[in-house]
């Protein structure tokens, strides 16, 4: 009989993950197999999740790979169950990352994850307008609505940088942002899109 652990983890990969190396595809692997240990404790993903929804949210997340610059520092808000931060992380050996989550489960598992898959990333328990100083070259956020996110991203990010927002098609075609505003529909997402902006800089 197949396990719950077995129904979230082991489904058939998207061409966007078979695509990437082994070694890649395996630490994608581990990394749902995390999720669904986690799940049970702390409501990570809906609890009837299976692995083909999981691997859509790889997919999604991985969809924004071509838009973060060489090297780039990432600022994931309201990380949750990691998506989409810690597939890109994974897939590209070149960025960092903080991950920024304020309730105390999910932080914990976002901190597991990073350590059990040896991410270049700090998991902070933290609020984006806490966040000090510091720049970043992307922010990526998921899930979150825009009025929450906008003004704090902004101040974050550094000249150049580019915010990625997973969001509903409509959300993202009505969004009024300045700057350059790229809407990229979702592949396989009959109602989401990925919203790429970089502000203006004056």
């Amino acid at each position: 009989m197949t396990s719950g652990r077995d129904r979230l983890r082991d489904g058939p990969p998207p061409p966007s993950v078979l695509a990437l190396g082994s070694a890649t595809q395996d630490r994608l692997r581990r990394f749902l197999g995390l999720v669904q240990r986690w799940n049970q404790a702390t409501n990570l993903v809906s609890g009837r999740c299976t692995a083909h929804h999981l691997w859509r949210l790889v997919d999604e997340s991985l969809q924004a790979a071509p838009y973060l610059p060489e090297g780039v520092r990432v600022l994931d808000v309201g990380s949750g169950a990691g998506i989409p931060a810690i597939p890109l992380l994974v897939a590209r050996s070149d960025i960092t990352g903080v991950l920024l989550e304020v309730r105390e489960r999910r932080w914990a598992f976002l901190r597991e994850a990073v350590r059990e898959l040896e991410l270049p990333a700090d998991a902070r328990r933290q609020r984006l307008e806490d966040v000090g100083d510091e720049k970043f070259g992307a922010v990526t956020v998921r899930g979150v609505e825009r009025s929450m996110w906008q003004r704090g991203a902004a101040r974050v990010l550094a000249s150049g940088g580019v915010v990625i927002w997973w969001t509903a098609a409509r959300r993202a075609r009505e969004a009024d942002l300045p700057g350059r505003v790229l809407v990229c529909p979702m592949l396989g997402a009959e109602q989401g899109a990925m919203l790429v902006w970089n502000p203006c800089f004056t």
